[in-house]
């Protein structure tokens, strides 16, 4: 132990900034020494006697929060209706709750949202020595209390009208602290149980209301029962302190609640009548619909609540017809149980399941949380036969056990070394914080795998690149098979972030950051050691025919590739240095091609200012090695991908798509890699259905409603999945639900129906990469980029044609999302879980779940959705990159691969490629420039996840730029800031010397630091407001400036001069003008061009004449021929800089 940690006073020792007072440690302390030993403090008293204190001891004690957290106290989720249906472990089978890791989530709900629904509990047997509620309360460790009604009782029928909310047994001293109930019988319509969080509204109306707040906990309240030869009579506060938390009120935390109108006695005479005002606002309150959570128990359903915490009440309800004289329709039995010995089983509990259920790896992690050699060679002991186990059960057939008990040696001196050393208890801090990050986004997606390689090393005649994922050719496996190794990719995918983790957590790199302009799933990625970004558009290839004007994409991957290729090197040939001028690359489909800068962007402003000219560039090198009647194009989505007829050049037809068994597109489309097939074939099977991508249908005039699309080929007899194949010729093997057949359900009326991955996968999007100075670092901008992902894909939506239909949406996204989702009926929550571990609650593709930053910021409460986690691990790097590159989230952090030069990068994914260089430079700029702000000023833009979610759905609606509100949080500075404040650089080289007008783009900040006066934590509730989004961009009052004014403030940080500040200027104010509506997205221009076309039959179909027509008219945008000011600035000019291409 360092003995800088300690420093001794006269009164007091002083450990990691703790003071320990002598009289703390002994009574009447005199001491005459003290010392640093490797057991921890060592201090000699005036008597001889000598007292250890080891630090694990010292250390729990420091705070009020590491002794609760040694407690393993469980701190209470607030909630409303919204939020308890999102909570994980709402609801649990009783059979969940036989294994301890099932019992242990089960008290963990009820502790924490003090509700917990248990389904299937016995109720054959209705005794009250042997019934299903004594059984499941007894199961929780909860005491049943017996009163005057017994220890079991009964509800039979009783009345049928409503059963206001209320508190049980108030007037006992102690009223009981749980119920739990059990519906042995239910056979009525109606009858539903109500709930409210009274705590959550207690909060609320503390921080809202103070004044009526202290009325409430310190004016009593009488309850009484007088029935039945009982009168019972006891005052509480209607919202009770807890006492021993806190000097004053205001320092105290709430204990509970008692507020149960029906037992109420009158109000003494000498209640204040602010009390009455105070209660009415609080009644108020709890009477919010939106505080209300209505369930229904059926036959056999149990739920157990907190009694001291939750209201409680019931809808009214009537029989069911056919009810017979004398039957019990509705009966419940219930019994009443205390906290403390549920408090003592889950905390018990909990231990064991922590060290009982770990793999040898997380049990490693385990040891290195202890400082004392004692203790971890103990535990090494206890556990060394679970070790030895473990490695035999996974070991080659051929390993002996000798072998296994020299690796177990060998594995207990790497433990006794990092336990010894400083190295491992700094070890001990990134290893646990690694494990956080990598357990949330690696758990329920290995399980989904819908490829793995066999052969991962074969040389392959042209390179993929990192934003993509590897990609080496191999044989891949079906997904029978590939089911047999789900969990071995689990795990081992887990340990390899560990892996990379541990190798890079404490790496630093300059600021590095590029944009990735996908067309048509084109992507390009650029990696460089010494320079600053990563760049990459995406194209795709159009070929148009005059004669019948008809535009197709040309699946001419491969040819134009070659030809680029040769022309790169020619002209990279006369530089000096042989520096390539551009680089690219093959895509997902053969109508794409990817391009990357030759040479990555630096942090410098002219190199900023270069984006637009370089994307320029790559497309005029792509154009001069196609065909006359060939262009590359960056729309979002090809219009008419998927019509009935010619739509690709050459022709194929879609009835041999013999991986997707698509309906519309052919097999030749996709890239020939063995991958693409895999994941368009085992995503198919393991679903047990093609997957069902639904797009509203535009409501035009001249649409009939239901419209019943008559493009799809309903009566098609070639896969099992087509409607024309009898259902007795469908083998039973092939595990098929009837959501496969179109005809059947798959394709709703009045929707744009789309039955294959390829075509959410050839969609296009602008990505942007930046590159952290550290892990820390790149956490932060991670979880600054995650409110923003909606902001940006409604702000740049371009995407509203589909199969030929004009779309009652303008992006993307879902049709991405539905079309990878290879999660079955019972993981989507369609059916109960039979077959499957788990819901899984989004696709593979999708937005974020979980904030993963470690700053103070960072309140549990904003990750209030369910987020699966698994803890195993164990493995080998190339599986996490498998993982890695088959799931796509709105943000997505990306650690440093292996050999590489790259450090710890978050890469941006929402939005939409637009048509022109000018549209994609201005939003990557504005993108970079904005999480330079965030670092500058220490912006916090967090808002609850379920809300991000939910802006997700609306920036994706109609004109949602223009007619939609989003959630956005209204403060972003840190406490006691209104303006943007420049935060301090941290000691790196590369920034310690610059002055405060700096010349470049920098990366270097220090952390964020906490305030001095503590977290508030109230309500997140009052953090953030619907916002429009010219709002959101330009400001809103005067307490949100809007993100554009947080820009130019960074901007004012740089030394730049005029022109380059114009230059900047242009692409913020086209943003600007984007925001407030003077400019159209792309999505609503196409749309209006589409509209107004003399040949539209307002319809919602977009012919091929009128398809033909606008793939021209957007070329021509793009050369500058067609000028438009709806879209465009009037500044606007395709010409500028003027590209020239020497050969």
């Amino acid at each position: 132990m360092p003995s800088s940690d300690f420093k001794s006073t006269a009164f007091a020792i002083e450990y990691q900034g703790t003071s320990f007072p002598y009289i703390w440690l002994r009574v009447t302390p005199v001491p005459e020494g003290v010392k640093v030993t490797d057991q921890g403090v060592e201090v000699t008293w005036n008597s001889g006697h000598r007292s250890i204190y080891s630090a694990k001891f010292l250390d729990r004690h420091s705070s009020a929060a590491k002794l609760s957290q040694s407690h393993k106290d469980l701190p209470p989720i607030l909630w409303d209706r919204d939020s308890i249906t999102k909570a994980q472990n709402l609801s649990l089978s009783y059979e969940s709750l036989q294994s301890s890791s099932g019992l242990l989530s089960a008290m963990t709900q009820l502790l924490q949202y003090g509700l917990v629904f248990i389904t299937g509990v016995p109720n054959s047997e209705t005794s009250y020595e042997n019934c299903g509620v004594r059984k499941l309360a007894e199961r929780f460790g909860g005491q049943v209390r017996n009163n005057m009604y017994g220890e079991i009782w009964d509800i039979l029928d009783g009345s049928d009208s409503l059963t206001s909310m209320h508190q049980d047994l108030p007037y006992f001293e102690n009223p009981p602290k749980y119920l739990a109930l059990h519906s042995v019988r239910n056979r009525v319509v109606g009858g539903n149980c109500l709930f409210i969080d009274a705590l959550n509204a207690a909060t609320i109306l503390r921080r809202s209301n103070p004044d009526a707040f202290n009325v409430l906990a310190t004016t009593p309240v009488s309850f009484h029962l007088e029935h039945n030869g009982h009168h019972i009579h006891r005052s509480h506060t209607t919202i009770e302190m807890d006492t021993t938390s806190g000097t004053s009120l205001a320092t105290q935390s709430i204990k509970c609640i008692n507020y149960s109108p029906a037992f109420q006695a009158p109000l003494a005479l000498a209640t204040p009548p602010s009390f009455y005002t105070a209660l009415g606002e609080f009644v108020a309150l709890l009477s919010k619909p939106e505080m209300v959570y209505e369930h229904q128990l059926k036959e056999g359903d149990g739920l157990l609540f907190e009694n001291r915490r939750l209201l409680h009440g019931r809808t009214s309800f009537e029989d069911k017809s056919g009810k017979t004289e004398g039957e019990i329709s509705r009966w419940q039995q219930g019994c009443w149980f205390e906290a403390d010995t549920l408090w003592d089983n889950a905390r018990v509990l909990g231990a064991e399941v922590e060290s009982h259920s770990i793999s040898p790896t997380s049990f490693f992690l385990t040891l290195l949380e202890r400082v004392e050699y004692t203790a971890a060679m103990q535990d090494l002991s206890k556990h060394s036969d679970f070790v030895l186990e473990w490695m035999l059960r996974n070991a080659p057939s051929s390993t002996s056990r000798s072998v296994c008990d020299v690796a177990k040696k060998t594995y207990a001196q790497q433990i006794i070394a990092l336990t010894s050393e400083e190295s491992g208890l700094r070890f001990q801090a990134s290893t646990a914080t690694a494990a956080r990050v990598a357990a949330f986004s690696l758990d329920n997606i290995a399980d989904q795998m819908c490829m793995m390689e066999r052969t991962p090393i074969q040389s392959v005649g042209y390179e993929m690149r990192h934003a993509m994922g590897f990609l080496h050719l191999g044989t891949a496996l079906t997904w029978e098979e590939t089911k047999k190794y789900a969990d071995h990719v689990r795990h081992h995918g887990i340990t390899q972030f560990l892996n990379i983790w541990n190798n890079s957590k404490d790496r630093e790199d300059k600021f590095l950051w590029g944009d990735e302009v996908r067309g048509h799933i084109s992507q390009v990625q650029v990696v460089s050691p010494q320079l600053t970004r990563y760049h990459q558009i995406e194209y795709s290839i159009i070929s148009l025919e005059h004669n019948g004007k008809n535009a197709k994409v040309a699946l001419k991957q491969t040819e134009i590739l070659e030809k680029l290729g040769s022309l790169v090197d020619a002209i990279s040939a006369g530089h000096p240095d042989r520096i390539p001028v551009a680089s690219f690359h093959p895509e997902v489909g053969r109508q794409m091609v990817e391009s990357t800068p030759g040479s990555p962007y630096t942090g410098s402003i002219a190199s900023l200012l270069s984006v637009e000219q370089n994307m320029r560039f790559r497309r005029a090198l792509i154009r001069s090695q196609l065909d006359s009647n060939e262009f590359p194009i960056t729309l979002t989505n090809f219009p008419r991908l998927g019509v009935p007829g010619a739509f690709t050049e050459p022709y194929f037809d879609p009835s041999g798509a013999a991986s997707s068994h698509s309906l519309f597109l052919p097999q030749e489309l996709q890239n020939p890699h063995a991958r693409f097939h895999a994941l368009n074939g085992n995503t198919r099977i393991r679903r047990g259905s093609k997957v069902a991508v639904n797009l509203p249908l535009y409501p035009d005039e001249n649409v009939p409603r239901p419209f019943i699309d008559p493009t799809i080929p309903w009566d098609r007899a070639v896969y099992p999945e087509d409607s024309g194949i009898p259902p007795e010729h469908v083998s039973h093997d092939d595990s098929l639900t009837i959501e496969s057949d179109a005809k059947n359900g798959a394709a709703l009326p009045n929707h744009i129906y789309l039955d294959a991955m390829a075509f959410g996968g050839s969609c296009c999007c602008l990505q942007v990469t930046v590159q952290g100075h550290n892990i820390d670092q790149a956490r932060r901008v991670y979880d600054a980029m995650v409110p923003l992902a909606p902001i940006m894909l409604a702000l740049t939506a371009a995407s509203p044609v589909w199969r030929g239909y004009l779309a009652d949406i303008d992006c993307r996204w879902n049709a991405i999302a539905q079309g990878v989702d290879d999660r079955t009926e019972e993981e989507r929550g369609l059916k109960p879980l039979k077959n499957e571990r788990r819901k899984i609650p989004k696709s593979r593709y999708d937005s974020v779940d979980l904030y993963i930053s470690n700053d103070w910021i960072n309140l549990p409460e904003y990750n209030d959705i369910y987020a699966p986690i698994d803890d195993g691990i164990y493995g080998r790097n190339d599986h996490f990159e498998a993982i890695q590159s088959t799931n796509w989230q709105s943000v997505r952090l990306k650690p440093p691969p292996p050999n590489s030069d790259m450090g710890w990068r978050v890469e941006f994914r929402t939005m939409e490629v637009q048509m022109t260089d000018f549209e994609n430079a201005a939003f990557s700029i504005f993108m970079i420039l904005l999480t330079r702000a965030v670092l500058a000023f220490d912006l916090n833009f967090y808002v609850p996840i379920s809300k991000v979610d939910e802006n997700m759905q609306r920036a994706q609606l109609r004109d949602a730029c223009r007619s939609q509100s989003f959630f956005f949080r209204k403060s972003v500075f840190p406490p006691h800031q209104t303006s943007p404040t420049p935060a301090v650089h941290s000691d790196c080289s590369d920034c310690a010397k610059v002055n405060r007008k700096e010349a470049k783009l920098q990366n270097c900040f220090s952390a964020l630091p906490r305030p001095l006066n503590g977290v508030y934590r109230g309500s997140t509730k009052d953090e953030y407001e619907e916002m429009s989004m010219s709002e959101i961009m330009n400001g809103k009052g005067n307490y949100f400036p809007g993100l554009l004014s947080l820009i130019n403030a960074c901007i004012e940080s740089l030394e730049i001069t005029e022109e380059e500040r114009q230059k900047i200027g242009k692409y913020l104010d086209f943003i600007k003008q984007r925001s407030n509506g003077s400019l159209q997205t792309p999505a609503t221009w196409l749309r209006n061009f589409i509209r107004s076309h003399p040949k539209y039959k307002f319809d919602s179909v977009v012919s091929q004449e009128i398809n033909y027509d606008l793939v021209v008219a957007v070329d021509e945008i793009v050369k500058g021929i067609r000028r438009v000011s709806s879209l465009l600035p009037e500044d606007y000019n395709a010409d500028a800089d003027e590209v020239i291409i020497e050969q």
